[in-house]
């Protein structure tokens, strides 16, 4: 499908220096995909209190169900500011929570305006060590858990969750929740 854009030279100037490409064509490919990304986040935090969530992930739970909560206030401005990310582990276990499919899919499609962090071998690697380690202080966590931790520790990311099992990784910072 080709489409045409009228745009000044001026303004193509300034879509080159936003987004650091020297290619015209490139600067406007990736404008329109920062642009679809921004859209999505802002369309999530339209979906807070519209939809409930019955199920699993507690921040995304206080999120979706309730417009005025701890979780909205502390999420919305991570949306606002393109510093929220997600992985496959934790969309799995969001869309599962939902009754309707229709409210899934929508849900999905916004949330693909997060950064998609994805385990990668050696974060597995990490998560079983982490397990082992915790294993022999007394502590079995979630593999799903493990994971997290080992792609938030790689990325040097904080990790909002509600879930006291994060509290027992050494070096994992974690993001605290507004009131």
């Amino acid at each position: 499908m080709v489409t045409s854009i009228e745009l000044s030279e001026q303004e193509l100037a300034e879509l080159r220096d936003l987004t650091e490409q020297s290619d015209s064509l490139e600067a406007i490919r990736v404008a329109m995909r920062d642009y679809i990304r921004y859209a999505r986040r802002m369309r999530l935090k339209q979906l807070s209190g519209q939809v409930e969530l019955i199920d699993n992930w507690g921040i995304w739970v206080g999120f979706f169900n309730r417009n005025e909560s701890a979780e909205r206030i502390t999420v919305d401005p991570l949306l606002d500011d393109d510093r929220a990310a997600i992985t496959g582990m934790i969309l799995a276990e969001i869309l599962q929570g939902f009754r309707r499919d229709e409210q899934a899919d929508w849900v999905a499609s916004s949330l693909k305006g997060l950064h998609d962090l994805e385990p990668t071998w050696d974060d597995w690697r990490v998560a079983a060590k982490l397990g082992r380690q915790l294993v022999a202080n007394g502590h079995r966590l979630p593999l799903t858990d493990l994971a997290i931790a080992a792609i938030a520790l790689r990325n040097d990311c904080s990790v909002l969750t509600t879930d006291p099992h994060f509290d027992l990784i050494a070096g994992l910072k974690r993001f605290p929740l507004k009131s």
